[in-house]
């Protein structure tokens, strides 16, 4: 079996690893032109062949974007989303080994493939859903007990940097995109109908022990905890959330103590003092 041998002699000639790096550059890149050389031939041309695993791996990729983004799927058809999303696969390939982090852009991307405007709330819509699989897959953490904020002294509690839950995401839309994801939920009434045009909404999404919960905020709320997100202190979050309510007094620290009995911090740094 000459061929055979041929084969196996070429194979020899490569590291291990130099035939895993090639395969994996036809799979993900679509370049075979490294591995094919070293590809059997028996019944099927080497690039027929390759192109079957690459063809796998894409609907392997658009399986779990499908998983991922439900409510996208079920907003532009369950075709017409297989086709987003192999294409987006192809271009945006995992850069880790986990599924269930990958994806984060495919909302955006989705949007942009249409010039519509009317199409533009989908990025919107796949951002909470991101946010619902983040917080769902984010690493556990203790959060932090109140007693420990309680002991800081209070001149020094508006210098603190919180640190958030894992799990934290802040969604901002000028769309009602919590009304469309509960809209497009497998219990929902069919008949309801969402207008676009009513407003948008700022949602915190995190995990409490097991759950993915949410909660909606007003925009002084949204600010406060976009800062605290951005991990600035207590008191640069206090003024970018008063600044959102000039005729209202802000109680940031009434705020504050309801995210802390949330479970939404899990520590606190505070700036060394002289």
């Amino acid at each position: 079996m000459p061929a055979a041998r041929s084969v196996a002699e070429r194979a020899i000639m490569r590291s291990l690893a130099d035939i895993q790096a090639a395969f994996i550059r036809a799979i993900v890149a679509d370049d075979g032109a490294e591995i094919s050389g070293i590809v059997s031939a028996y019944g099927i041309a080497p690039a027929q062949r390759l192109q079957i695993y690459r063809n796998n791996f894409l609907i392997s990729l658009a399986g779990a974007l499908a998983a991922t983004f439900p409510v996208l799927q079920k907003l532009v058809g369950e075709a017409y989303f297989d086709r987003a999303a192999r294409r987006f696969s192809a271009e945006e390939p995992p850069r880790v080994a986990m599924l269930a982090h990958y994806g984060e852009a495919f909302p955006a991307f989705l949007a942009g493939l249409t010039a519509s405007a009317d199409f533009a709330y989908l990025a919107d819509v796949g951002a909470l859903e991101w946010a619902i699989n983040h917080a769902f897959h984010a690493d556990d953490a203790m959060p932090e007990d109140a007693a420990a904020f309680d002991a800081i002294p209070a001149t020094l509690q508006g210098e603190l940097v919180l640190a958030p839950h894992p799990s934290a995401r802040l969604v901002s839309s000028s769309f009602p995109v919590l009304d469309i994801w509960r809209a497009n939920q497998p219990d929902a009434d069919p008949t309801l109908t969402i207008d676009l045009g009513s407003g948008g909404v700022s949602l915190l999404v995190w995990r409490r022990d097991l759950d993915v919960v949410w909660r909606v905020l007003e925009p002084a709320e949204a600010a406060f905890v976009a800062a605290i997100l951005d991990m600035q202190t207590l008191a640069q979050a206090a003024r970018l959330a008063a600044a959102q309510v000039p005729y209202h007094e802000f109680d940031a620290g009434g705020f504050c103590a309801e995210l802390l009995a949330s479970g939404l911090f899990i520590g606190h740094l505070l700036p060394a003092h002289s």
